[in-house]
């Protein structure tokens, strides 16, 4: 008796726990993932860029022309062809420091070329975490004089280290738009001539048609000259009195690069997307005295229609991806499959006692 009150409680559990488990939603039991690599990537705008990377220090750098699939060993300074527009590499490694040594280019490049992806997955390998630890001059003068860079990297770290930003962007000529900039802690001169001689930049203190996008420096603890010079010679930004030095939790409002969502808005600012309107040219009349004259007199030939592809109307839809099971998914399971050994047991009983 007491074995069948055993078993009922475990039924009545694993019961329980599949009715809990069935109204759960379907990314419940999903193992939370690791931080996403975010990869340093470059991708041509124009077919034929050329870009290569050097530093002062750093440890097994490796490439991916496969967007991180599969990785190849990189030597420095090495120049990496992008034959096609769209064509993209990118970058991981530990360690890097690209070295305070002024006139120097730690990455060179000719034609058009975007950054994407985290520069911090040369630290850290991985490029996703906004903790990571920014050696003393990570990435100080590192596209300094690169006019073919047309959109700068993500730069996520929380807690910035001396100089690490440094002379980063100077003389970037092609660029249009300022990447977010989420630390918090901030080191001696870690801004600063970040963006010197960056003449397509455009910041205002406010918002109009052709200034949409908000940017500005979190309250932060800063250290000496954190931004000294940050957008020296810009002649198109003003950030209140002629200054190029931002000041902490103050709004600026730049240009944008507007990328479009299926809303019909843009992702970064929100402006609404504006459609061109285009009128159609209307066709010229025929001729007079201009008849449809076939080839050695024969009559017009009319239109097959019944020669038509057919629409294809099958939606390719791609079966959404489940996670790892957790480990509370596992424990269901076990109680489930415990409730269902218990089922079976008792039937068994009742029929040995039935036998008597």
């Amino acid at each position: 008796m007491k074995l069948k009150k055993l078993f009922g409680k475990i039924l009545g559990a694993g019961l329980c726990m599949g009715m809990l488990l069935g109204c759960m939603p379907g990314g419940a039991l999903q193992v939370k993932a690791a931080t996403q690599p975010n990869y340093l990537t470059f991708t041509a705008e124009e077919a034929g860029s050329t870009l290569s990377l050097s530093w002062a220090s750093a440890s097994d750098v490796q490439t991916s022309t496969d967007h991180g699939t599969t990785w190849s060993a990189y030597a420095r300074g090495t120049t990496i062809t992008l034959a096609n527009v769209g064509d993209s590499v990118s970058f991981k490694g530990r360690g890097f420091v690209a070295n305070n040594s002024a006139n120097v280019n730690h990455v060179k490049m000719t034609g058009k070329i975007a950054a994407s992806g985290s520069v911090t997955s040369l630290i850290d390998e991985n490029g996703g975490d906004p903790n990571v630890t920014l050696p003393n001059d990570c990435f100080a003068h590192m596209f300094q004089d690169c006019t073919s860079l047309t959109q700068a990297p993500e730069l996520p770290a929380t807690t910035l280290s001396d100089i690490c930003y440094v002379y980063m962007f100077q003389n970037c000529t092609s660029l249009t738009q300022v990447p977010k900039l989420p630390a918090t802690t901030l080191d001696v001169a870690c801004y600063h001539s970040m963006f010197e001689g960056c003449t397509g930049l455009s910041l205002t203190t406010t918002k109009d048609a052709d200034h949409t996008l908000a940017w500005s420096v979190p309250d932060t603890t800063a250290d000496l000259n954190w931004n000294l010079n940050m957008f020296a010679r810009c002649p198109n930004v003003d950030l209140g009195n002629g200054s190029k030095e931002p000041q902490m939790n103050t709004v600026y409002y730049q240009t944008c690069n507007h990328s479009y969502g299926s809303d019909g808005k843009c992702i970064y600012c929100g402006t609404e997307k504006v459609e061109d309107i285009v009128t159609p040219t209307p066709e010229a009349a025929p001729a007079a005295g201009i008849t449809n004259a076939q080839p050695n007199g024969g009559t017009p030939t009319t239109p097959n229609t019944n020669n038509q592809v057919a629409q294809n109307t099958t939606a390719n839809v791609k079966a959404p991806v489940t996670g790892e099971a957790s480990q509370v998914a596992s424990v269901i399971l076990a109680l489930l499959i415990a409730g269902g050994l218990a089922v079976i047991l008792v039937g068994v009983c009742k029929m040995r006692k039935h036998c008597k």
